[in-house]
C-alpha cells in the first residue's frame, strides 16, 4: 500500500485551495493506491487461410497504481508537453477547485467559492505537484498491450515435394509491440513492476523493449 499525502476535498468532492491557489494537502499520510492490481490476463487467437496464419497476444492488467516520478520531475524540470500549453509558462495558471473554508482574499471571506487565483507555472508544478501532494502523481496502472504477433506462410506442399525438406514456413514477429492503453501519462506502466521488493515506483525509466524478428523452419 502506497502512504502519502492526499488532496483536502470539501463534501461535493472538490478540491480545496488556499488564498494562493495552492492545493491543501491532508494533515498525515493516508492510503493513496496499492500495487495489487484486481486482477490481470491475456487474449490470444490465430487467424489462418490459405497458408497464411496470423498470431495475436493481448496482454492487460486493471487496477494497481504506481508512484511515477518521471512524471513529477519532469513537470518540474519543464521536459513535457504540458508544462508550455496554453502559455502556462507566460500566463500560470488557475487550478480547478474551491477555497477552503476560511480563506480570506482581500480581507473578503471567500470559502467555497471557485478558485480564480493565478498561479504562475513552476509553483503549480512544484507545489501542486508529487513532491508536496504525493496523490498527485500517483496513477492508476492498467494497461492493455498487444504483446506479441507472429504472421507467418507455410509454403504449399505441392512446391516443396520434390525438395529434401517439408513444412516450410517463413514467418515474421514482434513483441510489446504497442502499447493499446494506459492512464499513466509519458511512460509503460509496466516498467514500475520489478522482481525486486520495491513495487510500483517509477523514475527514469527506459521503454520495455520492442523485439523484431524472422523465423524460418522446417522439417526434415
Amino acid at each position: 500500500t502506497f502512504m502519502g499525502y492526499d488532496y483536502q476535498y470539501d463534501d461535493a468532492g472538490n478540491k480545496l485551495v488556499d488564498a494562493d491557489g495552492v492545493y491543501l494537502t491532508t494533515d498525515e499520510i493516508v492510503p493513496i493506491g496499492t500495487t495489487q492490481a484486481d486482477w490481470t490476463g491475456g487474449l490470444t487467437n490465430t487467424f489462418s487461410y490459405k497458408g497464411v496464419s496470423l498470431y495475436l497476444h493481448v496482454d492487460m492488467q486493471k487496477g494497481g497504481s504506481l508512484h511515477s516520478y518521471s512524471n513529477q520531475w519532469g513537470r518540474y524540470s519543464g521536459m513535457f508537453i504540458e508544462t508550455v500549453e496554453n502559455n502556462i509558462r507566460e500566463d500560470g495558471i488557475v487550478v480547478e477547485g474551491v477555497y477552503a473554508p476560511g480563506t480570506t482574499i482581500n480581507d473578503q471571506d471567500v470559502s467555497g467559492q471557485t478558485n480564480s487565483t493565478v498561479l504562475d507555472a513552476q509553483s503549480h508544478f512544484f507545489l501542486n505537484g508529487g513532491y508536496v501532494v504525493h496523490a498527485a502523481d500517483q496513477y492508476d496502472a492498467t494497461f492493455i498491450k498487444l504483446r506479441e504477433a507472429r504472421l507467418s506462410y507455410t509454403l504449399p506442399r505441392t512446391l516443396t515435394e520434390s525438395w529434401p525438406i517439408c513444412n516450410v514456413q517463413i514467418a515474421a514477429y514482434g513483441r510489446n509491440l504497442w502499447l493499446i492503453h494506459s492512464n499513466v501519462p509519458h511512460i509503460d506502466p509496466e516498467v514500475a513492476v520489478s522482481s525486486s521488493n520495491v513495487q510500483g515506483f517509477e523514475g527514469g525509466q527506459l521503454p520495455i523493449e520492442r523485439s523484431i524478428g524472422f523465423n524460418l523452419s522446417f522439417n526434415i
